[in-house]
Order: C-alpha cells, then structure tokens, then sequence
C-alpha cells in the first residue's frame, strides 16, 4: 500500500531491495563518486612517480614531431626577421604585401589540408609542405621582383599552413590519451624554441655573411629536415 506524499517512494524503495537481496548489496557496495575520483588520482600519481623526471616535462612520443617544427621555426624565423631589411636594401618597396599574400594562403591551406592528407597521405602532405618552404626560400635568396616575391610568398603560406598543423596532429596522434595535452605543451615548446634559438642566430649569420645569404641557409634547413623525417619515421604514417 502506497503511503501518500513522499513517503511513497522510500516505501518502494525498501520493498525493492528486500525482494532483489543482489541488488541490494551491489547498491550498497558501489563506490561513490568521491571515492572513484579519489582512486583515480592514486593510479595517476602512482603513474606519474614511474616516469623518468624529464618525462613529467615532456611527452616522448611527441619528440620526432616536435624536433621536426623546432628545425622548421628556426628557418621561417629568418623571413619574419630580415626580409623587410633585404627589401630595403634592394629598392624593393611594399614588402608588406609578402606577409599579406602569405596569411591569405595559410588560411586557405587549413581548408584543404584535410582532403589532401586524406588523398595523398601524411607523409607526402609533410615531404610537399618543406619543399615548398625550401623553394619559397631560395626564391628569396635568388629573386628581387616584388611579383616574383608575392608568388613564393603563396608558396610560403602553404607550406607553413601544411607542415605544422600536421606536425602537430602527429605528435598528439602518437602519444597515449592521458599524455596528449603533454604532448602538445611538447610540441609548442619547439616551436618557441626554434623561433627564440633562429632570432639570434640568424643576426649572428647576417653580420658575417650579409643579409642574403641567410635566406640561403635558411633553406637549407627544411631541405634536410626532409630526410631527417624520412629516416626517423615509419614507413606509413597514418593520415590524420
């Protein structure tokens, strides 16, 4: 017989679990949330105290990926740094218009990166994107046309807008689900890395061998970091 009220319910309740004796004591024996979130931050210290100190830092499977755009920041530095310096010494005016034309590609890139990686593959959307930064800066080495410059501007938006998106994907791709977001604290810290590490450098480059020819080391650098990445990763990398 219901009771009226809310009196009913823990009526029924009682009735329940002294018809269900199993019931009764899973109900009883079910940890609370508390508890389960308490036992879960055990296990994840008790993780955390088996790695190596340098892997509370950083995610290793994130390493490749990382030292891959570490070489990739240092390089591109050198367009942001001296290519509005080297326009000047050589008459080249609205230079601006390079970093225009650049953005408006690497924008578009993010729109079709995921159809080319679908259909080319990973490994030949990251092989393409530093041959196209490699080109973009031997062209700056090679070529004082402002259109010339805004054509491998294009080129040079691309390959940013390929590589280090997919890089990153990569990185995260390759780590555990619990040490992703480590993965890609691992992955930005290159990135500041290689552009802190590439500003000094690249002054220190220009005043032995002038402006010029820091464009020409500089594209030197995603050239072997094609073969770096071809000799480090697997054969098929899965498209991401």
């Amino acid at each position: 017989m219901l009771l009226q009220g809310g009196a009913a319910i823990p009526q029924v309740r009682r009735q329940h679990r002294g018809l269900s004796p199993i019931n009764n004591a899973v109900y009883d024996n079910a940890p609370s949330p508390a508890a389960r979130a308490a036992t879960e931050n055990r296990q994840m210290q008790a993780e955390l105290k088996q790695l190596a100190g340098w892997e509370n830092i950083f995610e290793r499977n994130a390493i490749i990926p990382s030292l891959l755009v570490l070489f990739i920041s240092f390089a591109i530095t050198a367009v942001s740094i001296f290519l509005p310096t080297l326009a000047k010494t050589y008459n080249i005016s609205n230079i601006g218009m390079f970093f225009t034309f650049q953005a408006v590609a690497l924008g578009f890139s993010q729109f079709t990166i995921g159809k080319l990686s679908k259909w080319l593959g990973t490994t030949a959307v990251i092989i393409a994107s530093f041959i196209m930064l490699t080109i973009s800066l031997l062209g700056i080495f090679f070529f004082r046309s402002l259109t010339i410059l805004l054509a491998l501007a294009v080129l040079y938006g691309m390959g940013m807008g390929f590589s280090m998106p997919t890089l990153n994907s990569l990185a995260v791709y390759k780590s555990p689900p619990n040490r992703r977001g480590k993965a890609n604290a691992t992955y930005y810290m290159a990135v500041d890395f290689g552009i802190g590490v590439g500003s000094a450098a690249w002054g220190v480059i220009a005043d032995f061998s002038g402006i010029k020819w820091v464009f020409f080391f500089a594209a030197m650098i995603p050239l072997l970091t094609i073969f770096i990445f071809l000799a480090v990763q697997p054969k098929k990398v899965p498209v991401l």
